[in-house]
């Protein structure tokens, strides 16, 4: 009986250590994914502030451009408003600009669907 007893007393004493190491190893985790969490948080907030200082910069230069475009659109009005016939030949040369733009814009928009079709079929 003395050989049993010792026996069970190992056995128990094997158990009791493996759990004491379970625990052990289950505190190292949840201290490791703390750790883990802290760093993520201050990732997410320093990209969220990034995020804001960006938005308000956009918001800026929007304004910024509306400003700018307003500003184009009234002088060009009131150019074009105070034109004299000896204006006549910079009106021509106007128009021509503008005509020369808009070509510009419909060659590259052939441009850029006659790319993507050759890309789509693999020519």
């Amino acid at each position: 009986e003395d050989r049993a007893d010792k026996a069970a007393d190992e056995v128990e004493s094997e158990g009791t250590g493996r759990l004491a190491r379970g625990a052990s190893h289950r505190d190292e985790d949840a201290l490791t994914l703390l750790k883990y969490a802290k760093i993520d948080d201050a990732k997410i907030k320093e990209l969220t502030l990034k995020l804001e200082k960006l938005t308000e910069e956009r918001s800026r230069k929007k304004k910024h451009l509306e400003i700018e475009v307003t500003n184009t659109l009234t002088t060009r009005l009131s150019w074009t408003k105070q034109q004299k016939p000896s204006d006549k030949p910079m009106m021509s040369a106007w128009k021509f600009l503008s005509n020369g733009n808009k070509l510009y814009r419909r060659c590259s928009a052939e441009m850029r669907r006659w790319r993507r079709e050759r890309t789509c079929c693999g020519s």
